[in-house]
């Protein structure tokens, strides 16, 4: 079983939505889910009037898959298996101080040969917005094949995507077809027994394991 992690926005404790705004929006610019980034940069944010701090911080800058997260949210996460990825060195500016945060930039090349295409489906995303018909997806060259021929609005999202027996990542998105996060049941457990804030899970049938 899989579970979707996404920001908890709550009227009550988490309204303020994105809770930082990046302050070298230049530099995560610059980061693909497609590689690892070249250089390791000092990400600096400033908490906007009004948010509240939780372990996992909300932002508009950098991927939507990548997560802005303090030491104890890191810590468990490096107890677990991840997809590839790099941590970058951020710090929160707030009224009295600066904390020092991490920013997990993941990238995704390497996930593409657990998934098993035959026994998944796929449905063309004019524009990421609009779903059209089912479509076929072979493989992943077949993908970035039907991507190059299909004009600038073409893409491929999924109803479900099912990964081979051997696929054992706790935490992971389906690069490069949807910006979602998904996490195992053990981190799931984890991160509820441990409290980590800011953050909400809810169970997910898109995404099985054979």
């Amino acid at each position: 079983m899989y579970y979707t992690l996404k920001h908890l926005i709550d009227e009550k404790e988490y309204k303020h939505y994105p809770q930082v705004e990046c302050l070298r929006p230049w530099c995560v610019g610059a980061l693909s889910a497609w590689h690892k980034f070249p250089v390791n940069p000092k990400l600096k944010y400033k908490l906007k009037r009004g948010a509240k701090l939780s372990d996992w911080l909300s932002t508009l800058a950098g991927p939507a898959v990548d997560i802005l997260v303090s030491s104890k949210f890191l810590n468990i996460l490096q107890q677990f298996k991840l997809m590839e990825h790099d941590v970058l060195n951020a710090t929160i500016a707030s009224k009295k101080e600066e904390i020092a945060y991490n920013f997990v930039h993941f990238y995704g090349l390497n996930i593409v040969k657990y998934y098993d295409f035959e026994n998944s489906s796929f449905y063309e995303d004019e524009w990421a917005i609009k779903r059209k018909g089912p479509i076929e997806v072979k493989s992943f060259d077949h993908y970035l094949s039907l991507k190059e021929n299909g004009g600038a609005s073409f893409g491929v999202s999924y109803d479900k995507m099912v990964f081979k027996e051997d696929f054992d990542l706790d935490l992971f998105h389906v690069f490069p077809f949807k910006q979602e996060i998904y996490i195992s049941e053990r981190l799931r457990s984890c991160l509820l027994s441990e409290g980590i804030t800011g953050l909400q899970i809810k169970e997910t049938d898109r995404v099985v394991k054979k």
